[in-house]
């Protein structure tokens, strides 16, 4: 039995990295959530999260996973190590009010807006596929029962994304004829912003610029796309990326501030969080997209 249990520990030690692993049987169950598995039945996915430590310094037998997560039908569960104990939260789908994957080279969140205690998974961004696949069965099951609604009309065409922003774009159409981009935010220097000559060529210096954002809906779940803040630098190097997920019918309110000159801020609420995007020159275009939004918000309050 010992030397069993070595083998095991030893295996685990040879997989361990930084990296999620779905369970399997080349990949079971670490032993400390093995008492607290098993009473739901079988899981569509199982993954576990490894602790944040190097290689170095891990040894075999070692508690070397932070988390386990397994998703079922209607539900997921999340066992979480603390210390030598297991702290378990049993959530339904349904009470997930808004999904956002954030990364920024190789770190990682799976953030997931609940009315209590959001809950937040990091995870090493080489693993990304293994978090698409959880974010997909989420989003499969998190949304209430609701019609699809009429999309408002596209954004018009303005100044171009990114290449990488088009690229999702043009992905997500794809994938959905329904997708409609409601209202994108090319990167802009806030330089633009600014008539006093001198006022200009500070912030020419400075240059601190607007990041892009994009925001998709087909009519029954926004999907924002954005680099996970607002603002950066010239001298900065961006490489972060958030897609931030809410169904339509767990909005709560829209509130659109005007910038005067400056950045204007929409900000769509659920019972699971607050989100606020920085727009620049494009207060015309979110016009009727703010209106739909406001509309959709008042329907289901209604």
């Amino acid at each position: 039995m010992t030397a069993r249990r070595d083998d095991a520990a030893q295996r685990e030690y040879d997989r361990f990295g930084p990296w999620l692993l779905e369970v399997s049987a080349d990949d079971p169950v670490p032993p400390l959530f093995e008492p607290h598995c098993g009473l739901a039945g079988e899981p569509i996915l199982q993954v576990k999260v490894p602790r944040q430590i190097t290689r170095r310094e891990a040894h075999p037998g070692m508690d070397l996973y932070d988390y386990l997560v397994s998703l079922y039908g209607h539900e997921l569960v999340v066992l979480e190590r603390d210390g030598k104990e297991v702290r378990k939260r049993t959530i339904a789908y349904t009470d997930i009010r808004q999904l956002a994957v954030q990364e920024d080279l190789l770190r990682g969140r799976l953030h997931l807006g609940l009315p209590e205690a959001p809950l937040a998974l990091p995870f090493n961004t080489v693993s990304n596929e293994v978090i698409a696949r959880v974010a997909g069965i989420i989003r499969e099951r998190y949304r209430p029962r609701a019609e699809r609604l009429d999309a408002p009309p596209s954004t018009g065409a303005g100044e171009p994304l990114s290449f990488a922003f088009e690229h999702l774009l043009k992905e997500q159409r794809s994938a959905d004829p329904q997708v409609v981009a409601t209202l994108t935010q090319p990167q802009r220097s806030l330089r633009d912003t600014e008539r006093n000559a001198w006022r200009r060529i500070i912030f020419g210096i400075i240059d601190r610029r607007l990041l892009e954002s994009m925001h998709l809906t087909d009519g029954l779940e926004l999907h924002v796309y954005d680099r996970g803040r607002s603002y950066a630098h010239r001298w900065e190097s961006v490489y972060g990326r958030r897609e931030t997920f809410m169904p339509l019918a767990n909005l709560t309110s829209v509130e659109w501030r005007a910038g005067g000159g400056g950045p204007s801020s929409l900000t769509i609420s659920t019972a699971g969080g607050t989100n606020t995007w920085a727009l620049l020159g494009r207060d015309e275009e979110a016009a009727d997209y703010v209106a739909w939004l406001r509309k959709v918000t008042a329907t289901r309050r209604g």
